[in-house]
């Protein structure tokens, strides 16, 4: 009975160590949208501002980053997220939705998934 009590304690230890590690981990993923549209560039910019408020509520939504891509009307988001649980979250959000009509897309967009194995600076 006692060898038992002490296998249970060392396995909560183990446990406790191991949730411990695993919250020090700092788990991101990294998701680009790349996209083209109609809209001239400054209409689009005012539109994404417009949009700004919406972005900043999203949950686990660490950053995002309004970038474009050399070729004219074309474009990406870089976001940031702490989790995949958050990533799929919002793909199945109205505001994921509203994308293509709001910045009037000429074609699908192309989107990545990107796991972050480390960062540089915290």
């Amino acid at each position: 009975m006692h060898r038992a009590l002490g296998t249970i304690h060392e396995i909560l230890n183990k446990a406790e160590l191991l949730i411990d590690c695993y919250l020090k981990i700092k788990i991101m993923i990294i998701q680009i949208i790349k996209l083209k549209s109609a809209l001239p560039e400054q209409e689009l910019l005012r539109r994404a501002k417009e949009r700004e408020p919406q972005f900043k509520a999203i949950p686990g939504l660490l950053q995002k980053y309004y970038t474009k891509i050399g070729e004219t009307g074309q474009y990406a988001g870089i976001y940031v997220w702490d989790s995949q649980v958050s990533l799929k979250s919002y793909r199945e959000s109205d505001l994921a939705a509203s994308i293509p009509e709001a910045y009037e897309l000429t074609e699908k967009p192309d989107i990545e998934i990107l796991d972050v194995l480390f960062q540089l600076r915290d």
